[in-house]
């Protein structure tokens, strides 16, 4: 999904090598820190064994990035080369770039690759015209999905886990239409060329969510509603775009912590693509009000200080709280079975990535997988058969220089 909070950026300090403790032989990897003890969450299990860490530097600046299908270790990513787009095939284990190739060069305003790399959707704006394209990197050849004439007009896009199917649906938080009017989820097969649609009634200004499951057959949908007087607030000193929240009574906002008194009023819905009906959830017991990831387990999702779980199939069950964390960027597999928090540890001064491996949706284990110096992280996701997690990383060496790596913990 398109992040709407922008990049979160912090400081690190030295990367420590360290033993691995947690499989079943002792194994000097470098590039981690390790949690020998258990924690109160650790259950009866051990955390994730990392099994190699690999990594490999670039230069510009990526655009989206994700993982090959066919390559272990292989990434696919986007940079950004000035004026025009260059797709590129990494591969982090060799640490060389194995496939190049120039796209058209056009103000590019989104582009998203899929999950394996076989596809690319994009945003191109020719004048007043924005037209929404598919690419086919495999063959090179350009489709043309859809286009519209009113460039202020806010589309989103996600892909399905799988990679072959892409959803399109408007945010509902954007001067291009009337918030009260009706609103499609578009399901486009990239491989077959079928459209599924679902109509969904225009209830407002509201942020729109709308998370795919893996093969794209259903999706979790969310709407938060806005202020209709005013949607967003920026704040000059902090730089970051804060949202208003209502509920039936007026909600007051403080600006000194951009955060409200009381919670948004929203709507969620299972999407099934396959039959076209929208079912609404209306218990609050069956509902994540911050869904993460759709996996097939279920809907993962961050509340307060705590992340929930959601399970298939979705309205049947309540949701209930697997983990307590501060942490707010959180990735999950496909499978459900794999947790990794990107986090601080004391204070803000290096990122740290924590495994948490799941077992019939308890918490089985969790360890510190890896620590980076001086940086930030921008991308974090889990590659090929649940078997990798990928993490793209930025190094302050100077003032004026910066080191951007890629990492692969294969596990």
């Amino acid at each position: 999904m398109q992040n709407r909070k922008g990049r979160r950026r912090f400081l690190a300090i030295l990367i420590i090598t360290g033993v691995f403790l947690g499989g079943c032989e002792t194994k000097e990897i470098s590039k981690t820190v390790i949690l020998p003890k258990e924690t109160a969450d650790d259950g009866n299990g051990s955390g994730i064994n990392v099994k190699n860490i690999k990594e490999h530097t670039y230069e510009g600046d990526i655009l989206s990035m994700t993982w090959e299908e066919d390559l272990p270790g292989g990434i696919c990513v986007l940079f950004d080369k000035g004026g025009g787009w260059e797709y590129q095939v990494m591969d982090v284990y060799q640490k060389e770039t194995l496939e190049s190739s120039l796209l058209d060069e056009f103000f590019v305003g989104f582009a998203r690759i899929s999950p394996g790399g076989k596809y690319i959707i994009s945003e191109v704006i020719n004048d007043s015209v924005v037209q929404l394209f598919l690419y086919r990197t495999g063959t090179g050849e350009k489709q043309l999905i859809c286009e519209w004439e009113n460039s202020s007009e806010i589309f989103m896009y996600e892909w399905s886990g799988d990679g072959t199917k892409f959803f399109v649906w408007q945010d509902g938080n954007d001067y291009g239409q009337d918030p009260y009017e009706n609103w499609s989820i578009c399901r486009y097969d990239a491989e077959s060329g079928e459209k599924a649609e679902i109509l969904m009634e225009g209830n407002g200004g509201a942020w729109r969510t709308v998370l795919p499951n893996d093969d794209g057959s259903k999706a979790y949908v969310r709407e938060e509603y806005l202020d209709e007087n005013c949607d967003a607030v920026m704040n000059m000193y902090e730089g970051t775009l804060n949202k208003y929240k209502i509920t039936a009574e007026n909600t007051e906002y403080d600006a000194s912590t951009g955060e409200d008194e009381q919670t948004a009023a929203s709507r969620s819905w299972v999407a099934d693509m396959e039959t076209g009906e929208a079912r609404e959830l209306e218990d609050e017991k069956m509902i994540v009000s911050g869904p993460i990831k759709y996996t097939r387990q279920g809907v993962f999702g961050k509340e307060g200080d705590g992340i929930w779980l959601l399970q298939e199939p979705l309205g049947e069950t309540e949701k209930k709280r697997i983990l307590t964390t501060d942490c707010d960027e959180i990735c999950v597999c496909e499978n459900g079975d794999h947790i990794f928090l990107m986090d601080w540890d004391m204070d803000p001064d290096y990122l740290q990535v924590t495994g948490v491996r799941m077992q019939d949706g308890e918490v089985a284990g969790r360890q510190v997988l890896y620590k980076n110096i001086y940086g930030s992280y921008d991308t974090v996701l889990v590659g090929q058969d649940d078997s990798e997690l990928i993490i793209q990383t930025e190094e302050y060496l100077s003032k004026e220089e910066c080191l951007k790596r890629v990492a692969v913990l294969e596990y």
